[in-house]
């Protein structure tokens, strides 16, 4: 799908991309505080209708399913459930699975204010991603990673590090090796085209995009979603950064 892909920027100029970690186990409670201080009047969220649905009808089971296979995979590894659960590349599959943070701090500022928010991701690309979560949860994996080094970047490396590659002036590589290019800058032109559409239906004062902050880099290979709309960089922010600026 290439709707987005040739259209001059979305017509608001206030458009704002606010990228986040999605790993960030404070990631809910800086999205609240960033809402409740920036007050958008439409919310355009990283998450596809189909991803949406599916992890409010699935998740529960998939969370159960993840507990006892993580209890078998540290039972064998004489690891202690309590602090297999813990492990830094585990916890992050239980976040992964749930709602995302983005989209129940999104929904509580709905609630608050009868802001619009809308899932503009690409379902496409969330069947092929959903499609791997068995292999993921299932118990070889889980004993994998159980094996491996348990030092990996927390959320504030990460958000230091994509600091970096948004305010590169060179375009950055991000794809994973053996990632299917050709279904990412489909999914990037997705998301222009659902964005544009919604900002020029509704026109918004206050518009923002919220997401993963890899869509806020300018891409090598293929074009970022900053790319195609068009966003300087004086209006792609990241949720640590400005609590940081906000601190009086």
């Amino acid at each position: 799908m290439r709707e987005a892909e040739g259209k001059a920027a979305p017509r608001s100029k206030d458009l704002i991309l606010l990228g986040t970690v999605h790993s960030d186990p404070m990631g809910f409670a800086r999205t609240r505080d960033f809402l409740d201080t920036c007050l958008p009047d439409l919310i355009l969220l990283e998450l596809s209708p189909f991803a949406l649905s599916y992890r409010k009808e699935h998740a529960p089971f998939l969370l159960k399913t993840l507990r006892e296979n993580l209890r078998i995979a540290a039972g064998k590894m004489g690891v202690e459930f309590s602090r297999s659960i813990r492990h830094p590349r585990i916890a992050p599959i239980f976040r992964q699975i749930s709602l995302p943070f983005e989209y129940r701090a999104a929904r509580k500022y709905s609630r608050k204010t009868g802001t619009i928010v809308i899932p503009v991701d690409y379902s496409g690309f969330s069947r092929e991603w959903i499609g791997t979560w068995p292999e993921l949860i299932s118990t070889g994996n889980l004993e994998q990673l159980l094996r491996e080094d348990e030092i990996v970047q927390d959320a504030s490396e990460q958000y230091w590090l994509a600091a970096r590659r948004i305010d590169s002036a060179k375009p950055v590589r991000l794809l994973p090796a053996g990632s299917d290019s050709a279904l990412w800058q489909e999914r990037e032109h997705h998301l222009a085209g659902e964005i544009t559409r919604e900002i020029e239906r509704r026109r918004p004062a206050r518009p923002l995009y919220l997401g993963g902050w890899t869509h806020l880099v300018h891409s090598e290979g293929w074009q970022s979603l900053r790319d195609i709309l068009g966003i300087p960089r004086s209006r792609c922010l990241l949720l640590d950064r400005f609590l940081l600026q906000s601190t009086p």
